[in-house]
């Protein structure tokens, strides 16, 4: 007898065509980020214990997140900004961002990190 016609005439492969295999158990759904503001710097255990978070290497929404008072609109114009001038040396020069005034900058200066 042919081989192919052995494997085909078989009762696996007939099973295998109708019952295919079993759905897998299902997954644990992965825990949740932490709450409260994201880092994304070098030694960023240390700054996320305390809160603060990198002007020079958030995101967007990390920033509004992490940032009383600042939006994502604020937030992505302190990206911008970032972009265009290059990286914060001092944490003054958020002043300089369009919407940022001083006392923004001092309600937040505890959650700043350069």
């Amino acid at each position: 007898m042919n081989p192919l016609t052995l494997l085909l005439s078989s009762p696996l492969w007939i099973a295998l065509l109708f019952f295919p295999a079993a759905p897998q158990a299902a997954t644990a759904p992965a825990a949740a980020p932490p709450a409260g503001p994201v880092t994304h710097s070098g030694g960023g255990a240390a700054r996320a214990e305390r809160g603060q978070v990198n002007i020079n290497q958030a995101s967007a929404q990390a920033l509004s997140e992490g940032l009383s008072g600042i939006g994502l609109e604020k937030a992505r114009a302190i990206v911008a900004f970032r972009e265009q001038h290059g990286a914060f040396s001092r944490l003054e020069q958020l002043l300089q961002v369009k919407g940022i005034g001083a006392a923004l900058l001092e309600k937040n200066r505890a959650r700043l990190a350069l």
